[in-house]
C-alpha cells in the first residue's frame, strides 16, 4: 500500500531484459558470446515447445503447482543490443525528473564486441 508507480516499461512500447555480470566475466568476451547463444538457443526452444516446458519453467521459477496451469508464459524475446534511440528515450526520462544526478550515455550501457 501507498506505492506510486513512476513509470512503466510499457510507456516506453519496450520489454526491458538486464543481464549484469562481474567485471572478470565482462573481461572474457568469449565466455560472454557463449552465453548469449545459449540463452538465445534456450529462448527458441521454449518458444517452439512452450507447452513441453511449461511445468519445468514454473516448478523451477517457485511457482505453486494450483495454478501453473493458469498462469500465461510470454513469447520470450532474443537478447540483443537495445537501439540507441530507444535508450535515449529511457536516459532523457530520467534526466527530466532528476532521478540521477550523473550524466549517463547508451555508451555506458552498450558493449558493441559481442555480436547480436
Amino acid at each position: 500500500m501507498g506505492d506510486i508507480l513512476l513509470a512503466d516499461s510499457k510507456d516506453f512500447d519496450l520489454e526491458p531484459v538486464v543481464l549484469i555480470f562481474k567485471e572478470n566475466i565482462i573481461r572474457q568476451k568469449e565466455l560472454l558470446i557463449d552465453f548469449y547463444m545459449a540463452y538465445n538457443n534456450a529462448v527458441k526452444m521454449i518458444n517452439k515447445y512452450l507447452e513441453k516446458y511449461r511445468y519445468l519453467l514454473l516448478e523451477k521459477g517457485g511457482f505453486p503447482e494450483s495454478i501453473i496451469v493458469d498462469i500465461v508464459i510470454p513469447h520470450f524475446k532474443l537478447v540483443g543490443i537495445p537501439i540507441k534511440h530507444e535508450v535515449e528515450k529511457i536516459l532523457n526520462w530520467i534526466k527530466e525528473r532528476d532521478v540521477k544526478k550523473v550524466e549517463l550515455s547508451y555508451w555506458d550501457f552498450v558493449e558493441m564486441d559481442i555480436p547480436n
